[in-house]
């Protein structure tokens, strides 16, 4: 398991994709992982992800807003997962508050969930105390928050 994973988001990779390759490169041999953050918003070459040594790629909170209820948005959703499954990679949903969209991402097959519904962001310090606290029940893959 990675112990240290950097999320770029795309168009930060895409400003010098030849450079990014080479740098993506270094931190694989390094045990680094890599997330692309925000994918389908920005360049979204599908190009790019088979030249970038990327592990996982996050759906971003506008595909995951309105799901399950609106059916584009569940066709993106749907979509961005199933690409990442066949190409290997973890999937993060970003921006769940609710339990419909933790259980509609999940049955897509997405890997991780992050959002209100769990946490908003929080500090070092923060964290530090919301583990010490936090029910280590509520800490794992199948975590529907409840």
């Amino acid at each position: 398991m990675d112990q240290l994973s950097l999320e770029l988001t795309e168009s930060t990779l895409m400003n010098d994709p030849e450079a990014a390759a080479t740098v993506l490169a270094q931190l694989r041999v390094l045990d680094v992982s890599v997330a692309i953050d925000d994918f389908g918003t920005g360049y979204s070459s599908l190009a790019y992800l088979q030249r970038l040594p990327v592990a996982t790629l996050k759906v971003d909170r506008t595909f995951v807003e309105h799901v399950p209820g609106d059916p584009d948005s569940c066709a993106i959703a749907r979509s961005i997962t199933d690409l990442a499954r066949a190409l290997s990679l973890t999937t993060v949903a970003e921006g769940i508050e609710t339990h419909d969209q933790a259980d509609y991402m999940r049955q897509l097959g997405c890997t991780w969930g992050q959002g209100y519904l769990w946490s908003p962001a929080v500090s070092r310090t923060e964290l530090e105390t919301l583990l010490l606290t936090w029910p280590a029940e509520r800490i794992t893959p199948d975590d529907r928050g409840r």
